[in-house]
């Protein structure tokens, strides 16, 4: 294995272990938390993730188109990634009150949003890598083991955040989402690394 393979899969292989870990915790514990620390009911929280399913559909298709244009280009991943930052500052800080005032601005808002991040996002995040992954030459299913590892210890981590205090699971997971930006940021440009490489 080359080291710019090496470098290429490795850095694609933690930009999906980082965003799949902020799905999973996420997902795992965002019912509970509405429970007990949103006060919603089962109804409320149902609402809640359906309008997320919503909102994803009505981002596919122009993810699907933008991301199209754009190629190798990580401008629309990097938005997505930049958004994922504020997961604390919304959850904590901006949802609770949104609720208390009117639950379906609440609602509407939340459901955007996470949607951008995380069920809108993660078709950008999954067809852009499989895309680098085919022009470097490693195969998509090796880099996808890491979004598999980072939902076993996502539940790990997760619980103990939670049980130590509630609210850590959004403010505690934003280095997890900086090291996505951050790798982002940093990563070269896939295609023209592994046209340097095979001259």
């Amino acid at each position: 294995m080359s080291k710019v393979f090496k470098r290429d899969f490795f850095n694609y292989g933690g930009m999906f272990y980082f965003y799949f870990f902020t799905w999973a915790i996420t997902f795992a514990f965002l019912p509970i938390w509405l429970k007990d620390n949103a006060h919603l009911n089962e109804v409320q929280s149902g609402l809640i993730f359906s309008g997320i399913s919503l909102a994803a559909l009505c981002y596919h298709p122009f993810f699907g188109y933008i991301q199209d244009k754009l190629g190798y280009k990580k401008n629309l991943f990097a938005i997505i990634a930049g958004a994922m930052i504020f997961f604390g500052v919304f959850f904590n800080w901006i949802f609770i009150p949104l609720l208390e005032y009117n639950f379906w601005l609440g609602l509407f808002v939340c459901s955007f949003y996470m949607s951008l991040c995380l069920y809108g996002g993660v078709g950008v995040v999954e067809s852009y890598i499989e895309r680098v992954s085919r022009s470097n030459g490693f195969e998509y299913g090796h880099v996808r083991l890491f979004g598999s590892i980072a939902g076993a210890t996502a539940s790990f981590v997760g619980g103990i955040l939670f049980l130590q205090n509630p609210e850590s699971i959004f403010l505690g997971s934003f280095y997890i989402r900086r090291n996505i930006v951050c790798i982002i940021v940093f990563s070269t440009s896939k295609k023209r690394c592994y046209r340097e490489n095979e001259n």
